[in-house]
């Protein structure tokens, strides 16, 4: 059989999705509350959608966002170097 995860419409507890069950009845063991499987529909590639409300979640970041991210990982770490190396290399050194 081939499963499908899809999420409780109540609770959003992960759930096994048979497409042979689509259309019916089902209790989430989670909330206990009945819902509807949803229709199983995959696009020609393959790929599983991801829902609507989800669909502005997924986003690349930008190359500036990245450099940004650099440049404080860098700021942060010589920030930090300059603090504590002395002292690192008083105890390495002894």
């Amino acid at each position: 059989m081939n499963e499908t995860q899809i999420s409780c419409p109540h609770c959003n507890q992960l759930l096994s999705h048979v497409p042979q069950l689509a259309g019916q009845q089902a209790t989430c063991p989670e909330c206990q509350k009945v819902f509807t499987m949803p229709q199983a529909s995959l696009p020609a590639n393959g790929e599983n959608p991801l829902p609507a409300r989800y669909a502005n979640m997924r986003r690349e970041r930008s190359p500036k966002t990245r450099w940004v991210m650099l440049y404080l990982v860098v700021i942060v770490g010589g920030t930090l170097f300059c603090a504590f190396g002395e002292l690192a290399l008083q105890f390495l050194m002894s």
